[in-house]
């Protein structure tokens, strides 16, 4: 029986090893014409940068090994410094957790082939995007992130003696799909129903918002709404990703499985769905959730675009909460049960608070019947 077993295993082992060998072939650069023709490009002062995301497929020809498989995803930069000043690019502002090229040689080793390994060896080391750029010079390479689908919202900062470049992209991915991408933005509010306020304004309109989200049949106060974000379109976004915080994925039947795998076997999802809450008549805009060990213990943020503006820029209302466990709400999707101090969760966002009033929800109970106390106080930046 036992000889049986080891015999099952050594053939899986074999069959695995024949599969790595059929689908790795040696490193082919010629498909960089390709990733570098849709790259997108930006420009700030003397400083131009390029970009564009590497596809499972494009990474496996280029670096001769499966960087997807350990969760490696490859960006293509390309910075042309026109300044009389030597640049210094910070990968770290790409992604805080980035793999170096020794590092991600190490994952991407294979035991039966050392010329092979030596191949991937060659690759990473020779086209990894360079640290420093001197004047009046055009430097190109890889970045080698963490693997997303759906959006990549890329971060490159560059700095020289007396200045800091900091250019932001959303670049379009296959695979995973976001629930923000199913947004329509532009239908939200018919035309002319945006209005522009002041500050005085501002702050009026947000003393005067409700206390708190509501269920789908407003008959059910949700969470408390304690934050406000004013920003247009990537602005608004970036500080949360970079600050660890993933968007979700959309209800179906693909996320509710991993959702309820994820929870039999107590690990994380960090994508996984946000349960919805309604302000202005509607489910929120956008999702957010900072995963910690299990997804039953998660942060959450909500966020719904405002009937108003002030300063040519969007404001965003908002709710931010920390689950301490999941509980069944018989009126919408299962959905996280909020701790009894719902409102430090704030701490986790770095804003400049505008000591704007909401009306007290001290005491009361959210859609999932946990009580919380509030400081009666909303989050402004």
């Amino acid at each position: 029986m036992v000889i049986k077993w080891v015999e099952r295993r050594l053939a899986a082992i074999c069959a695995l090893s024949l599969l790595s060998v059929l689908l790795n072939s040696p490193p082919d650069p010629s498909g960089k014409d390709l990733f570098v023709s849709r790259a997108v490009r930006q420009q700030q002062g003397p400083v131009t940068v390029q970009t564009s995301v590497l596809s499972d497929d494009e990474s496996q020809s280029y670096f001769g090994a499966g960087l997807a498989d350990q969760g490696i995803q490859a960006i293509w930069l390309s910075v042309e410094n026109g300044s009389d000043a030597t640049l210094y690019y910070l990968p770290v502002t790409t992604d805080p957790n980035y793999f170096s090229p020794p590092e991600a040689a190490q994952l991407l080793h294979a035991w039966w082939s050392s010329k092979a390994n030596a191949a991937i060896d060659t690759v990473l080391a020779r086209d990894a995007m360079p640290d420093i750029i001197p004047p009046h010079q055009t430097a190109g390479g890889f970045v080698l992130t963490h693997r997303e689908g759906g959006l990549k919202f890329l971060n490159a900062s560059f700095v020289e003696s007396r200045q800091q470049f900091d250019f932001r992209f959303v670049l379009p991915l296959g695979g995973r799909t976001y629930a923000v991408q199913k947004v329509d933005f532009s239908g939200l509010y018919p035309p002319g129903a945006i209005e522009a306020v002041d500050l005085a304004g501002l702050r009026a309109r947000l003393e005067a918002l409700p206390c708190c989200a509501v269920n789908k049949a407003d008959s059910r106060s949700g969470d408390p709404l304690n934050i406000v974000v004013v920003g247009s379109g990537a602005d608004a976004i970036f500080p949360f990703i970079t600050r660890g915080w993933r968007l979700d994925e959309p209800f179906d039947l693909h996320s509710i499985y991993r959702t309820v795998r994820a929870f039999l076997f107590g690990t994380e999802y960090l994508t996984a769905p946000v349960s919805p809450l309604y302000v202005f008549g509607r489910t929120q805009d956008v999702s957010f959730q900072k995963a910690r060990d299990k997804i039953s213990l998660r942060n959450h943020l909500r966020l719904w675009l405002a009937p108003f503006t002030i300063d040519g820029q969007y404001v965003w209302v908002g709710q931010i909460s920390r689950d301490i466990g999941i509980t069944d709400d018989s009126q919408d999707q299962p959905r996280g049960g909020s701790g009894p101090l719902l409102s430090i969760t704030r701490s986790d966002y770095d804003g400049r608070s505008l000591a704007v009033r909401i009306r007290p929800w001290r005491g009361r109970l959210n859609r999932s019947r946990s009580a919380h106390k509030l400081d009666g106080r909303s989050l402004c930046d």
